[in-house]
């Protein structure tokens, strides 16, 4: 996965909040933790009581502002290649997000609650600068 999006945007056994995360993805502008991978085990979560608790832990995760992504380990050794494809479109979809969350810019001539868009062009090079 390093080489799709960056070693350095990765960070393993992430700590946050009394939690541990199995992988970090940091933002692409930011450099802050943003997505969080886990990979679970069939036998982990078909204990309810674990499932329960890991349902808790990614709520109180996402209320620091953590998307969530998970692999079942049996599909990830079964479909490598699949669940790789379907990691990477999900960070290069958050990355998107953030993209356009930024692209909004405020015109001084106009009231603060009016937001206007940046030209086409200014975003197709932010976007250029992400995902090539």
């Amino acid at each position: 996965m390093a080489f799709r999006i960056g070693q350095e945007r990765l960070q393993q056994q992430y700590r946050m909040g009394g939690f541990r995360i199995d992988l970090v993805v940091k933002s692409k502008l930011t450099g802050k933790p943003t997505i969080a991978i886990e990979s679970d085990g069939a036998k982990y979560h078909s204990n309810n009581e674990a499932y329960a608790w890991g349902m808790f832990r990614q709520y109180r995760l996402e209320l620091q502002g953590f998307k969530f992504h998970r692999i079942w380990s049996t599909n990830w050794f079964n479909y490598t290649e699949k669940e790789l494809n379907k990691l990477v479109d999900f960070i290069h979809k958050i990355d998107f997000e953030e993209i356009q969350q930024t692209s909004l810019i405020y015109d001084e001539n106009i009231y603060d609650e009016e937001v206007i868009n940046l030209s086409l062009p200014v975003f197709e090079e932010i976007k250029k600068t992400l995902f090539d």
